[in-house]
């Protein structure tokens, strides 16, 4: 934590706005206040105070008196800066009050500002919300603030004089050590009775698996490969009868194939005279394109003879023109060419002229500046000397009141010298009476929170009764939820009782069909054999060629048939109502383990549990039915099946309901576990409070019992070492003494700064003698060097007018310069355009004519190929069929017309020559093979329906293999919980221990002296650098400070044997011991804090061993802030703050940065 900016207005001496940017200040690592007493030094600390935590520690009731006598507003705004390890943090505490009456004030904004890049964040905006995220962001409670961080007046040494529990419990607070205790306790009974939660669901979950034995599985694999078996029987046939579909498939393809070609084949032979017309059409075209660049040349050659002739008429017309424009042009051009060589001479002339004239004009005008500030600089040399002689006298008159001033300040120092032991024993009554009044306070601290300890301790356990009251309802509604469920437990225990018996007698059923089948089908198997055999050839059998009864009756087999029909019958009905029975039983167990794990997620008492179980199978056997009595007609009759199957369907309708019923128990099962669940946890919860409660209460009554002592001790010690200073006599003496040391500290400042005074104002007239002399050199200089340059500028003036004349004088060089050159150019302009003028009129005439004799010879070239053309294309239409040119014309067709005529031509052909190559190719394939649509429908339906048959053989087979992977994975699962069962358990034990390890605050007491212990070893390292080896500093066994003095043979003693500044260097050492470790919320390193006393007691060669630990410092990146008035102290510092006391006239205190 470091300070970055402190704002304050209308706090106790301070009425006006006051600022400090503590960034500058922190630069060395070490800086001061300093002022003189009662100006408003340790009100910079109540200021940061007051911001972060809304309250002042000295002030009655935290706020009354602090408010500046004239003001009506307070405020201030303190921001600072957290270094953690993403980077720096940066905050604001803003509060303001307003006045109720002379002492008390109000709050009126409070507001907690995170600053980022971003822009600015509100966190908090109320008083209590404030200080509760200051506390929170920080760690650290107001009196662990000016513990170890802003250390005010009689705070310093309060750490060294708490007691071993007092200074424990704020470490506790400062190292954050809570984690150790009460919230590690509440974790662990958190953890234990989720790892008990845990260990109860694993058992839950182990009985709801079911059977997942080794036997169950074999028979689950038996059924599986029996699946399997038939699976693939029925995929060789969908095998054969899918290539019978593909092959009749074929052949109707082959079939459709060919009757859509010979369709093609007809519709191509329509279309043959249209090709034939085409191809007459395309011949013709090919003649009427061999003439048609005949035709193009003759029609081209008359075109272009018209068309030279007429150019050649205009290039002759366009000749004469520029033959004209030609004559005219020239004659301009030599008119202007005279006046030319006549002007531009003279105007040279005159401009070379003008230019000289032009460089005296400026000469003329930078005198003319000059002039004007050599008057300037005279003028202001005079006023400079009246000045100076003035400021002069007035120095001179300060100079001998200072000196007046200092003599009666010496005089005066002499009359307010105060005794140093008088002054040592006012202080020390007073820290006494400071320390009687900390004490005092305390006790009454510990006896309110004494008196709310045991008020609390009362509601928890009027809480704990309640709880109580609340368990043992829900314990009467378990109970009645087992009165309930056993007429249920009774049911599904009569009803498996009743399906094992019909599975038992189904079985024997079974057992006895298939024997009678067997039976019948040697007695089958044995007619068939006879009605074989032949007299005199041997049996197949025996092997005897002699048969006593060769043939069997037709009646008697028709009669075996019968009854093979009826057995087979019985055998599916057995066979169909035992699988329904396995269903039946598989879902009872079922509902009877669901109602034990219901049963068994009450915590109920195992002897009660038993009682209801007893009870419900005592029900059970009460309402059993009698198997017998469903099978009480033996054999394979159908009344004997009728009232299994009728017993079986109720058996399914039961079974609905009580699926029903048991899911409703479920979901109220799950609310009462829910509800013990929560009040275990509160019940939890307040014992570990009653606990901790208990505790503090043991440890307030101690503390409470402590200060009573020491308040004892401390009276002792004033009747002792005090006994000429009274108590109630103290405030007064303590007025006087500070009135007396405020009047000879401020005769002693007005002496100090009297004599820099006196020292400055002589060297001031010293100075302003030496200004006076240069001052006076500088005004003769002036004049001399003024003179020169008027007469150097009249003398430039009158050569100016000579070249310009007086006429010219008038206007500017400058324009006269621009007026010539205006003339010489216009002049220039006319003679260039003239001239381009005549040369493009020529180049004009030129081209013309050569353009007329280029158009006259191009007419000549066009007539002569006329001729020629026309000569050819008679020829060439003398030989064909066409009579003139635009019969070529009509007769040439476009090549895109001509490219698609032939492709369709070619198409055509081709597509006829590709339809008989296929036919044959078809016939080929097909091989006289013929196709009906009777055949083709059988061949689908009988597909169809081996699809379906391979189809239901797959899923009685992924059935079974469901099955199998149901029952592996149920085995995996239950080894799995097993293992995860005896870790948990072996986690309950563990944690069991630990919960026994951690009760009460016997762990975090011992973190708290082993900080303490590493705390005390820095403090006295720095102790012993600080007094060079005298001293070190130990804990003794009760947990107190005491002294060791190594300069006396290593001797022990207490602290309270320390002279003052000893008591200073061992609350210093502390302090920096102290503020080195701490970390702000164990986040954020501690980078600075204030001391506010104590170095007034130090000797200047101790002081100087002090600050220079002070500075060293600065390299374990922590900063310092001392409020002193020690003199020595103040010069040793380079960064300090000064403030300046209020004036009677009614301005406040004001604070002003120095540096060296």
């Amino acid at each position: 934590m470091k300070p970055v900016h402190l704002k304050l207005a209308g706090l106790q001496s301070y009425r006006e706005p006051q600022e400090i940017d503590f960034t500058m200040l922190c630069e060395t690592g070490l800086f001061g206040i300093f002022g003189p007493t009662g100006s408003g030094k340790s009100t910079v600390l109540d200021a940061i105070t007051l911001a972060m935590y809304g309250k002042v520690e000295r002030a009655t009731n935290g706020t009354q008196g602090i408010m500046n006598i004239s003001e009506n507003q307070l405020s201030v705004s303190f921001t600072f800066e957290l270094l953690a390890a993403a980077g720096p943090k940066r905050y604001r505490v803003e509060r303001r009050f307003k006045r109720v009456n002379e002492v008390s004030i109000s709050n009126t904004v409070s507001r907690f500002i995170e600053i980022s890049e971003e822009g600015e964040i509100v966190l908090a905006d109320k008083l209590a919300d404030v200080t509760r995220c200051v506390e929170d962001i920080i760690g650290l409670t107001i009196t662990d603030f000016t513990r170890a961080v802003v250390l005010p007046q009689g705070k310093f040494a309060e750490f060294l004089a708490l007691k071993g529990s007092d200074r424990r419990q704020m470490l506790q607070r400062l190292f954050h050590l809570e984690k150790y205790g009460d919230d590690l306790n509440i974790k662990l009974s958190r953890r234990l009775k989720e790892t008990d939660v845990l260990l109860k669901e694993i058992a839950a979950e182990q009985q709801g698996l079911g059977d997942a034995s080794e036997s169950a599985l074999r028979e689950a694999e038996i059924v599986l490969d029996t699946a399997r078996q038939f699976a693939e029987e029925q995929r060789v046939k969908r095998k054969e009868a899918e290539g019978q579909h593909d092959r009749q498939k074929h052949l109707r393809e082959l079939m459709t194939e060919r009757n859509g070609l010979l369709t093609k084949q007809f519709a191509l032979n329509d279309n043959d005279h249209e090709i034939q017309q085409l191809e007459q059409l395309l011949k013709r075209s090919e003649l009427a394109q061999r003439l048609l660049p005949f035709v193009t040349e003759y029609e081209q050659s008359v075109h272009m003879a018209a068309e030279r002739k007429t150019q050649a008429e205009i290039a002759q017309a366009a000749q004469q023109t520029a033959q004209h424009k030609a004559q005219a042009s020239t004659e301009a051009w030599e008119q202007i060419q005279q006046e030319m060589s006549e002007q531009e001479p003279k105007l040279l002339v005159r401009l070379d002229h003008l230019e000289q004239a032009r460089t005296l004009e400026q000469e003329c005008v930078q005198l003319k500046r000059e002039t004007d500030d050599l008057f300037e600089r005279q003028q202001q040399s005079k006023s400079n000397q009246a000045v100076l002689t003035e400021q002069y006298t007035h120095l001179k008159q300060q100079a001998d009141k200072a000196v007046k001033r200092q003599a009666e300040l010496k005089e005066a120092l002499k009359l307010h010298e105060v005794r140093p032991e008088w002054r040592d024993q006012v202080y020390k009554a007073d820290r006494l009476r400071q320390t009687l009044q900390n004490i005092a306070r305390q006790h009454m601290q510990a006896q309110a929170e004494l008196q709310a300890t045991t008020e609390e301790l009362a509601k928890l356990q009027s809480s704990a009764s309640l709880q109580r009251e609340s368990e043992q309802l829900i314990q009467e509604q378990s109970l009645k939820w087992l009165t309930d469920g056993q007429k249920l437990l009774g049911q599904l225990q009569s009803d498996q009782a009743l399906l094992e018996e019909l599975h038992e007698a189904l079985i024997r059923e079974s057992s006895r069909v298939r024997d009678l089948q067997r039976e019948e089908e040697l007695k089958h198997i044995a007619v068939r054999l006879a009605a074989q055999l032949v007299q005199g050839e041997p049996c197949p059998v025996c092997g005897s060629s002699t048969h006593a009864q060769p043939h069997a009756n037709r009646d008697s087999s028709r009669m075996q048939e019968g009854e093979e029909s009826r057995i087979a019958e019985a055998l599916a009905n057995v066979e169909q109502i035992i699988h329904q029975l396995n269903d039946l039983r598989v879902q009872y167990r079922h509902f009877i383990l669901r109602w034990e794990t219901m049963q068994q997620s009450l915590d109920i008492d195992a002897s009660v549990q038993q009682g209801f179980v007893e009870a419900a199978a005592a029900h059970a056997t009460m309402d059993a039915l009698d198997a017998e009595q469903v099978l009480s007609n033996p054999g394979m009759g159908y009344t004997m099946f009728s009232s299994v199957k009728s017993a079986v369907e109720q058996l399914q309708q039961d079974g609905s309901r009580h699926d029903l019923k048991l899911h409703e128990m479920e979901q109220s099962v799950k609310q009462l576990r829910a509800r013990m669940s929560e009040l275990h946890r509160q019940n939890t919860a307040l014992t570990a409070d009653q606990q901790a409660k208990t505790q503090q209460r043991i440890q307030q009554e101690r503390s409470v019992e402590t200060l009573s002592a020491e308040m004892k001790v401390i009276e002792d010690q004033w009747l002792q070492e005090l006994p000429l200073i009274r108590v109630e006599q103290l405030d007064e003496i303590l007025v006087e003494l500070k009135t007396k040391e405020e009047k000879l500290q401020d005769i002693q400042e007005r002496l100090e700064r009297s004599v820099p005074f006196i020292e400055e104002t002589n060297d001031k007239l010293t100075r302003h003698q030496q200004q006076l002399n240069e001052v006076e050199k500088d005004m003769v200089l002036l004049s001399a060097q003024l003179e020169g340059k008027q007469q150097l500028a009249q003398e430039k003036q009158a050569r100016l007018r000579q070249w310009i004349g007086e006429q010219g004088s008038a206007l500017s060089v400058l324009n006269i310069i621009q007026s010539v050159q205006e003339t010489l150019r216009t002049l220039r302009s006319k003679h260039q355009t003239l001239k381009s003028t005549n040369d493009q009129a020529q180049q004009v005439l030129q081209k013309s004519t050569q353009e007329a004799a280029t158009a006259k010879q191009a007419s000549v070239s066009a007539e002569e190929r006329l001729a020629q053309a026309t000569l050819v294309w008679e020829e060439q239409r003398r030989n064909s069929m066409f009579m003139d040119a635009s019969e070529v014309r009509v007769a040439c067709i476009s090549e895109v017309d001509r490219q698609i005529h032939a492709e369709k031509i070619q198409s055509h052909r081709e597509l006829q020559q590709k339809l008989v190559v296929q036919l044959q190719r078809l016939d080929e394939q097909l091989e006289g093979q013929t196709f009906t649509e009777e055949v083709w429908q059988a061949c689908v339906q009988n597909l169809q329906m081996q699809l379906q048959q391979d189809e239901e053989a797959v899923r009685s087979k992924a059935k079974a293999e469901r099955d199998v992977e149901e029952l592996k994975r149920k085995a995996e699962r239950w080894s799995v919980l097993e293992q995860n069962r005896v870790i948990q358990q072996s986690q309950i034990e563990r944690l069991s221990q630990l919960q026994a390890v951690f009760r009460g605050n016997t762990f975090v007491e011992f973190i708290a002296e082993e900080q303490l212990m590493q705390v005390s070893r820095s403090a006295s390292d720095r102790l012993s650098f600080l007094t060079k080896q005298r001293y070190a500093l130990e804990v003794d066994s009760a947990g107190g400070f005491v002294i060791r003095d190594d300069a006396n043979g290593g001797v022990r003693r207490p602290v309270s044997t320390l002279s003052g500044g000893e008591t200073f260097l061992t609350s210093l050492a502390l302090a920096l011991a102290l503020s080195a470790q701490i970390q702000l919320q164990g986040k954020y390193p501690l980078q600075f804090f204030f001391l506010d006393e104590g170095f007034g007691t130090l000797d200047p060669e101790l002081l100087d061993t002090v600050i220079t630990a002070l500075e060293k410092l600065h390299l374990d990146r922590l900063t310092v802030g001392i409020i002193s008035h020690v003199p020595e102290l103040r010069a040793r510092l380079a960064r300090k703050l000064v403030v300046t006391p209020a004036q009677q006239s009614g301005e406040g205190s004001v604070i002003s940065i120095e540096t060296l």
